[in-house]
């Protein structure tokens, strides 16, 4: 309960404030675009490092575990600030919907957080003030990337289904 006006919208990086479907759908795309990055970065240093020890020396499985450490650590990171922005845009969407922010939790449960994912993604949220303040307006970028978002996960979801048909094809 908030006593923001229309005007002050709290930063996109906390908790605080609502967030309406396309501002959630883009910011879900861009916390994915950016996750797959960083873990393709480490994927690439860490099969760089694994082959640098072997060419090198006859390792021992000491060696090895403490060459891959800080890339590990640096894996776990990157893991948890993917989680944590997915947490804040939850609360914010679940606010959106007048719901609480402790709904987020589902994000923890597996294949129930995909349904959640769903469902954040289709309610429409209270079109005027609810208890957690005045509705985010929608910026021009994040409906375009929640469109481009929509349209690359129904090629990808028509690519798997044609891919499992084909499996399926074999049985």
């Amino acid at each position: 309960m908030n006593n923001r006006n229309r005007s002050e919208q709290p930063s996109p990086y906390v908790a605080d404030g609502r967030c309406g479907r396309a501002t959630y759908i883009a910011w879900n795309f861009l916390i994915t675009l950016g996750a797959i990055a960083c873990f393709a970065l480490v994927i690439v240093i860490y099969w760089s490092s694994i082959r640098g020890i072997f060419n090198t020396t006859d390792a021992s499985p000491d060696q090895i575990m403490d060459a891959i450490a800080p890339i590990n650590a640096f894996g776990s990171l990157i893991n948890f600030v993917f989680m944590y922005f997915i947490f804040i845009f939850s609360i914010k969407r679940l606010h959106d919907l007048n719901k609480s922010g402790w709904l987020s939790l589902l994000n923890l449960i597996p294949i129930v957080n995909l349904f959640f994912a769903v469902w954040l993604s289709i309610n429409i949220g209270d079109e005027r003030r609810n208890d957690f303040g005045y509705p985010r307006p929608t910026k021009g970028w994040e409906y375009t990337l929640a469109w481009i978002s929509i349209i690359l996960t129904s090629l990808i979801g028509l690519g798997l289904i044609g891919a499992l048909l084909q499996v399926l094809r074999f049985f």
